[in-house]
């Protein structure tokens, strides 16, 4: 196509140098008087200055020409320079997406001594893989990010699957409430079985990849909480993790939210500050007695666990490095726990709120500072063993701003499991404070979408009121009336009604222009089509709808229609005649536009009847 293009050039230019030179060299004798007299030689003269200019006329078109050539060139030459460096970095990348995965599942741990410097260079691939993954899947996350997200998933759930990493070791020793007897022959043990010093650590690699999963510019390309709802602009997967090991981790701060990682092991996990928000955490396992020869494991701690050391409290070093799980501060609101191990976890200042608590065993847990902690969550938790004695179940009680008495751990039936005979029983009161709770959390978008709504409304019902005080007019002598703005508004003028109209009130014809259509009506289509969208998205969002953002379709359609209509129909009004095809394609706008608007209208009504309808809905 190109060298079709250059041939069809190269003639071009031939023919038009061609006749230029015969008109360079014939012009000038018509130009000039063809008799011979005294003037000859300035004749002669003229002719040559002309010759000249035109002379000089070809050098600036071949200058221009071969500029434009030179252009061209350039361009083409861009266009496949940058084609080939995309298409090189595609193939580097891939190559490197390619490479990280061939390396990432060499960190495992090894069977013997011999092997433990293979296992620090192994530990250092995995980590470099996986932060190979982690800037492929932010940086270019429309071709890497699910991908990544997938291989990081995958590769923790082969390392944490059904392990069981805990070991007993020295730093960790339960020498907390024993005998000194008892102590000497825990010594003894410890050098007869050959118990390692230090606590064991979670996998290198498997750190890594969690800190990765978790990372705020990652996460927020999956599903995660945003504005009280799971949600995702791009995608739809979850972080799955269910049933896996995740002993000793390091996750503080990270986002984990709507992720789902039932039956999942988090002992001795940092966790303070993590968003578990909308989280799966149902029978995962928290709980310090979880902990093989931990004191709450031989029941020597009781009711001493946060206590002050100087107090008899146990060191508080050992406390959150050996026994206890660090949940403070960490966003648990709406995470479901159902059946969770909580016992002995420190969630000092964690937000609870709307979280499930049923059957979860909350045995001596930190709740102090804890926000949106209600006695109807605290009623369906549990704390101590089912036959436990008065004593026992006293000391396992939570601790916290004030004084707790939750149930046994005894079979318990969920609010939610107990299903009224008469769904119609349940009073109308008791559907509205349901639906109020959970409006609850949409307050701020349902504020910005009905303010915007309004504001809209009383702009267009103002500028609609302002315009008819002077556009409503009649023609003279006649009692035909001229409805205010009605080129926006019908479909059934015709030509000659419409230049009636602007020849027989040019005023009000300018006024119909400025300031009528630009700006008022600007503003005003701008503020609809923004009420609508925000408020069509933010109520399909609310709903559960998975695309929202389809939501701005009609929206942006109506906009670009209105813009359009008004930009011809100032045109129109402007001008001393007006054709048939141009009040056509007024009318073509104008039909566009009011399809648009009616469409984006039921959309929108039809988004706030899905949300109200959800509202309505048992919580799940």
């Amino acid at each position: 196509m190109i060298s079709f293009i250059l041939v069809l050039s190269f003639f071009s230019v031939l023919l038009v140098l061609s006749v230029f030179i015969w008109f360079w060299w014939v012009v000038p004798r018509y130009q000039v008087p063809p008799h011979f007299t005294e003037t000859d030689f300035r004749r002669l003269e003229v002719q040559d200055r002309i010759r000249q200019t035109n002379y000089q006329v070809l050098t600036a078109l071949a200058l221009g020409a071969t500029f434009l050539t030179t252009l061209f060139q350039f361009l083409i030459s861009s266009q496949h320079w940058s084609s080939e460096f995309a298409s090189k970095a595609a193939q580097e990348r891939a190559a490197q997406y390619i490479e990280a995965v061939k390396q990432i599942d060499q960190g495992g741990p090894s069977a013997g001594n011999a092997e433990k410097s293979a296992t620090r260079e192994n530990s250092a691939m995995s980590v470099a893989a996986v932060r190979t993954l982690y800037l492929l899947g932010t940086r270019y996350s429309d071709d890497y990010h699910e991908l990544a997200h997938g291989i990081l998933s995958t590769y923790v759930l082969s390392q944490t699957l059904g392990k069981h990493i805990l070991q007993a070791s020295r730093e960790c020793r339960n020498d907390f409430g024993i005998s000194p007897s008892a102590f000497e022959d825990l010594l003894r043990s410890e050098e007869k079985n050959g118990i390692a010093q230090d606590r064991e650590e979670a996998l290198p690699g498997v750190q890594s990849a969690m800190a990765a999963l978790g990372d705020v510019k990652f996460s927020a390309l999956r599903r995660h909480e945003e504005g009280g709802i799971c949600t995702s602009a791009s995608s739809t997967y979850d972080l799955e993790l269910e049933h896996v090991t995740l002993d000793d981790l390091d996750l503080r701060g990270l986002d984990l939210s709507c992720s789902l990682m039932s039956q999942s092991r988090f002992r001795r996990v940092r966790l303070n500050g993590t968003n578990l928000s909308h989280a799966d955490l149902r029978g995962a396992r928290f709980a310090d007695f979880d902990i093989p020869g931990s004191p709450a494991a031989i029941g020597t701690i009781r009711d001493r666990l946060y206590l002050a050391e100087k107090d008899g409290g146990p060191p508080q070093w050992k406390r959150g490095r050996c026994w206890s799980t660090d949940m403070r501060g960490a966003n648990l609101s709406f995470a479901n726990l159902e059946g969770a191990l909580l016992a002995g976890a420190d969630l000092r200042g964690a937000d609870l709120t709307g979280a499930n608590l049923c059957r979860a065993d909350i045995s001596r847990v930190n709740l102090t500072g804890a926000k949106g902690l209600t006695d109807e969550m605290l009623r369906d938790a549990c704390a101590s063993k089912p036959k436990s004695d008065d004593q026992t179940y006293r000391e396992a009680q939570p601790i916290g701003d004030r004084a707790f008495s939750v149930r046994r751990c005894e079979p318990h039936i969920c609010p939610y499991e107990q299903a009224p005979a008469n769904a119609e029983a349940r009073s109308p009161g008791a559907r509205l404070e349901a639906m109020a709770g959970k409006e609850r959390r949409h307050i701020v978008g349902d504020a910005v979408s009905l303010g915007l709504v309004a504001l809209a409304t009383i702009a267009f019902l103002g500028v609609g009121a302002f315009a008819s005080r002077r556009l409503r007019v009649s023609l003279p002598g006649s009692s035909v009336v001229f409805p205010s703005r009605f080129p926006e508004r019908s479909l059934s003028y015709s030509k000659e009604f419409f230049l009636a109209f602007t020849r027989e009130h040019p005023g009000e014809a300018k006024f119909y222009r400025a300031p009528v259509l630009f700006p008022l009506d600007l503003i005003v289509m701008v503020l609809l089509a923004a009420a609508l969208a925000t408020a069509s998205w933010h109520w399909l969002a609310a709903a559960g709808f998975r695309s929202p953002r389809l939501a701005l379709i009609l929206p942006l359609i109506y906009l670009a229609a209105d813009f359009g209509e008004d930009v011809w129909l100032a045109t129109q009004l402007r001008a001393s005649e007006v054709t048939d095809d141009a009040i056509t394609l007024l009318k073509q706008l104008t039909a566009l536009k009011l399809g648009a608007i009616y469409a984006a209208m039921a959309q929108t009504i039809l988004a706030l009847v899905l949300y109200l309808w959800t509202l309505q809905l048992p919580a799940s």
